[in-house]
């Protein structure tokens, strides 16, 4: 199978990847962004048989295999903590190995143009080695066929919400400018572009480790300090908060809403008021909130953006890659 654009957003909580099938419908999928070192021991060969799930992909990277669940409702192990949340995620094998992993999903053989989105304050520092090293023939695992990728563009994942926005028939912003936050789980970006075009204003974007990951840490802190107990599953927590339901940790079901309320209120206003900083001017803006995390962060907008229009895009997680692709399958027509 040949496909003529790839989107990936490859997110420190989640892995989020577009593409446009053959019927030419756009598909979109996630999964957790983990990927663990897969090892051979004589226990884990014997119960493979049975527990080894059709979801695992198992990549190479270099001299190591890793194993990747795409399931999207996989639930990492509550061990898993860290979740790649170091700014130098993009150079790191578990990057290259989820990557991977998401190629393999897809089944394509070969991808005409592949559209990576890096946080903004790490463009300039990983983009030119993400082109080189994914651009070519690449061995994803030891059992499946080369996938040839023609051209790697890497792209501020924030940009992605902000093609998938002016592709919309119905757009409702009328301002003169657009601002896009982009919450993800470990970083907040945002880009200010003309609304008409992509002008975009770099000294009023920017990027800030940090997003939906401190408020469910900051959960976390909240829950512990009320039962005496650890909670280190934020994936968990996640869950709960997106399906708004209770969290079903040591024998307790928990309504978590005054703990996420809490949270809230002593993270996001903070950075909220730094992007205010940064833009200066909102004389000229609309707000747009994108990323899987930005529900999360929509009263402090509105409370530090006052009197301005704010919209929120339909499947926020999804939308730097369906951008990505858009904007991808424009520029390859335009050739």
């Amino acid at each position: 199978m040949e496909l003529d654009v790839v989107g990936f957003d490859g997110g420190h909580g989640r892995i989020k990847c577009c593409y446009c099938a053959a019927d030419g419908s756009m598909r979109t999928f996630s999964f957790p962004s983990v990927a663990q070192l897969h090892r051979d021991s004589a226990l884990e060969q014997s119960a493979r048989a049975f527990a080894d799930s059709p979801s695992i992909r198992r990549v190479n990277v270099g001299n190591s295999k890793f194993n990747v669940d795409t399931d999207p409702d996989a639930l990492p192990p509550a061990t898993v903590g860290e979740r790649n949340e170091g700014d130098d995620f993009a150079e790191r094998r578990e990057y290259t190995a989820l990557l991977y992993a998401a190629l393999l999903k897809i089944g394509a053989r070969r991808i005409r143009l592949l559209v990576l989105g890096l946080p903004v304050h790490l463009l300039g520092k990983y983009a030119e080695s993400l082109k080189e090293r994914f651009t070519g023939s690449l061995q994803c695992s030891d059992n499946s066929p080369r996938i040839l990728v023609d051209k790697v563009v890497v792209l501020p994942q924030p940009i992605g919400s902000l093609m998938y926005l002016k592709a919309l028939p119905s757009r409702r912003i009328t301002s003169y400018s657009t601002l896009v936050m982009d919450a993800g789980w470990g970083t907040m970006d945002w880009v200010v572009s003309s609304t008409e075009g992509f002008k975009l204003d770099h000294e009023r974007s920017g990027g800030s480790p940090g997003a939906g990951a401190l408020i469910y840490r900051r959960i976390a802190d909240l829950l512990a300090l009320e039962y005496g107990e650890r909670f280190d599953a934020l994936d968990h927590i996640d869950r709960a908060v997106r399906s708004n339901s209770k969290l079903m940790v040591h024998g307790l079901s928990i309504d978590l809403n005054p703990f996420v309320q809490q949270a809230k209120e002593e993270t996001t206003v903070e950075l909220v008021r730094k992007i205010r900083a940064r833009v200066r001017s909102t004389e000229d803006l609309g707000v747009v909130l994108t990323g899987g995390s930005c529900s999360l962060f929509a009263d402090a907008a509105r409370e530090i953006f006052t009197r301005i229009p704010l919209t929120t895009l339909d499947e926020p997680m999804m939308a730097n890659v369906r951008g990505f692709v858009l904007g991808g399958l424009q520029s390859l027509r335009s050739r």
